[in-house]
């Protein structure tokens, strides 16, 4: 979350907009890096949710971008399900599921620990709001192209097994 945060903070004392970041992660495991936590400390607008959420809408509806800025990550559900609720996602290259954001079209795919790339990605995002909500509606289609593709291709195995 360093880069994350870092590059938050970056954002915060260049925009005049008002912006959140709206963290989901275990408030304990945020806090126990020192770095992290001085940065929190100066940042006004940082969020921590670290409640168990039963219906993750009630997350999804908060946030207008979604951001999985792993340094290294498998596939990321987080990130096709983020598309489901039509968000756009700004995603590490590291991020398995990065296959799935298209620059420009439905979000930013950025280098992993880099947060300047980071930073500019949020500035692109909250320079025309109008993009937040195409980015969105974009999202859901991809998502929804590849749960078809998922779906075809899994039937596909079945029937070759079954022919084995």
């Amino acid at each position: 979350f360093y880069h994350l945060i870092k590059a938050w903070n970056k954002l915060e004392k260049s925009t005049s907009h008002s912006v959140k970041l709206i963290i989901k992660c275990r408030k304990d495991i945020l806090l126990s890096s020192h770095k992290v936590k001085s940065i929190l400390d100066s940042s006004k607008n940082i969020d921590i949710f670290d409640e168990y959420i039963d219906d993750m809408s009630e997350f999804y509806n908060k946030i207008d971008f979604f951001v999985l800025s792993s340094i290294d990550e498998g596939f990321g559900m987080v990130v096709p399900e983020a598309m489901s609720f039509s968000k756009g996602c700004i995603v590490t290259n590291n991020v398995g599921a990065s296959f799935l954001v298209e620059n420009e079209t439905n979000g930013y795919v950025i280098p992993h620990s880099d947060y300047n790339a980071l930073n500019e990605a949020f500035i692109k995002v909250l320079e025309c709001k109008k993009n937040v909500k195409i980015m969105g509606e974009n999202s859901r289609k991809i998502y929804q192209k590849y749960l078809i593709n998922r779906k075809t291709n899994i039937e596909e195995f079945k029937n070759i097994f079954r022919e084995l």
